[in-house]
């Protein structure tokens, strides 16, 4: 009897230290197709990429939002004055599908591409892209499909900044970020990076201490001819690594007016009352 229940207690053990030996395991980063990535590449360092989120759940937002904090994992890659290195640069992307005939998914049909332009300084905003030529835009979509799909394999950070979304690739991996960005930008679609010495401890949008600005554009797959980017989010980084996503100007602007005309009738509505 008492053997048995060792045996019992020794096969119990075994199990948990098992469970806890596959937990313990590193995961591939949280990603899916029709994400945005944010890339970091600098000449002598490593590639870093981190996943923002569903690219549609970006366009059209009127609310100021803290993304997370990425300041661990950038310090790990490229060091602790990485928010000052020019020559790091930082960029996003992000397609669906790259596949003229897939579905139409969240509004975006196959090929819709998102990219970022960078802000020549927190007051001017970007050119936005275009392109002429569905072929162009094709073959676009089908270079941040291969970057995507690198991405998707990739080991996740265990720090708790990443929350398992982000990865450092080395360079020697085919279809990095860097491969993509590194003078042939996604193609058709050029300068979607921006170096961090272009803005320095500035404020956007009430974000203090921003590092970096970077206006992302949707360019829609039409059915022939050319297409140019609407602006959809200016997506920040702070000196202290956090990331932010603001809405385009028109968006933002909407949610202010409506923001003074709550605060109008609550002011004349205290006003009768104490009449």
């Amino acid at each position: 009897m008492i053997k048995s229940k060792l045996t019992r207690f020794a096969l119990i053990a075994l199990a948990g230290a098992a469970l806890t030996a596959n937990s313990a395991k590193a995961a591939v980063v949280t990603f899916d197709n029709g994400d945005l990535v944010l890339g970091f590449r600098s000449g002598a360092s490593s590639v870093y990429q981190f996943n923002l989120g569903l690219a549609t759940s970006f366009r059209d937002n009127s609310n100021v939002g803290f993304i997370a904090n990425i300041n661990t994992d950038l310090e790990a890659a490229f060091g602790a004055g990485w928010f000052s290195d020019a020559t790091l640069f930082w960029g996003i992307a992000g397609v669906k599908s790259n596949i003229n005939s897939d579905p139409v998914v969240n509004g975006d049909a196959a090929q819709t591409i998102y990219l970022s332009k960078a802000r020549t300084n927190l007051v001017t905003g970007s050119t936005a892209p275009s392109v002429t030529l569905q072929s162009q835009r094709a073959a676009s979509a089908t270079s941040i499909m291969g970057m995507q799909n690198v991405f998707n394999t990739q080991t996740a950070t265990t720090t708790p900044a990443s929350l398992g979304r982000g990865a450092e690739v080395a360079k020697s991996v085919v279809g990095d970020w860097s491969e993509y960005v590194g003078g042939t930008d996604f193609i058709a679609l050029p300068d979607i990076e921006q170096n961090m010495g272009a803005v320095s401890n500035g404020s956007f949008a009430g974000v203090s201490n921003v590092e970096g600005a970077l206006d992302v554009y949707r360019l829609l797959n039409p059915a022939s001819g050319s297409s140019t980017g609407t602006l959809e989010t200016t997506f920040v980084i702070r000196q202290n690594g956090d990331i932010y996503a603001i809405p385009e100007p028109s968006t933002y602007a909407l949610l202010g007016m409506s923001g003074l005309a709550i605060a109008f009738f609550v002011r004349r509505r205290n006003q009768n009352l104490k009449a």
